[in-house]
């Protein structure tokens, strides 16, 4: 089987991915009560990432994951 370009898995494959990922966290949370998280860590390219996660029924489904390294890390920009 031949691997796909990098054009491809950047372009189709990682975003058609994610979609259906968004998709089933939609499906699954849909009615039901649950709990907003975020976490940050700063990745190994040194980027601070901050990430947001929705929890309902004892399952975890990422929502949003932001590179904030341009920002201050403040609550008012949490809020935000």
């Amino acid at each position: 089987m031949k691997q796909p370009s990098r054009n491809t898995l950047t372009h189709r494959i990682i975003p058609a991915t994610v979609n259906n990922f968004c998709e089933a966290a939609k499906v699954a949370t849909k009615g039901q009560e649950a709990t907003l998280q975020s976490d940050g860590w700063t990745g190994t390219n040194n980027h601070y990432l901050l990430a947001y996660m929705i929890s309902t029924e004892g399952k975890v489904f990422m929502v949003r994951v932001d590179d904030i390294s341009d920002e201050h890390k403040m609550g008012d920009n949490l809020l935000a």
